[in-house]
């Protein structure tokens, strides 16, 4: 996946990393995205949370550890209709 298409849906440079690695990593742990992107955890959390609030991202438990897979990437038209549907509002 390109990281334009990541930045023209709406997505900020920090998003569309961690996205690109939870995609890639399939599932994973924050601990696993810290290796692949080197943001802080504490800052992966929150990014976390925006991409889930997107529906791009699911959380779940398995034990006591959480964690992450990226959603059908076809999400992002949802995305992209989104922010038409806004432009075309202005």
């Amino acid at each position: 996946m390109e990281k334009n298409i990541l930045l023209e849906v709406g997505l900020t440079e920090a998003e569309t990393k961690i996205y690109l690695a939870v995609l890639k990593l399939k599932t994973c742990t924050v601990r696993d995205i810290t290796k692949e992107c080197g943001f802080h955890r504490t800052n992966i959390y929150d990014i976390l949370e925006q991409l889930r609030e997107r529906g791009l991202i699911t959380i779940f438990k398995e034990g006591k550890t959480t964690k992450y897979n990226a959603t059908n990437p076809n999400n992002l038209y949802e995305l992209l209709r989104e922010k038409k549907a806004i432009l075309l509002s202005c």
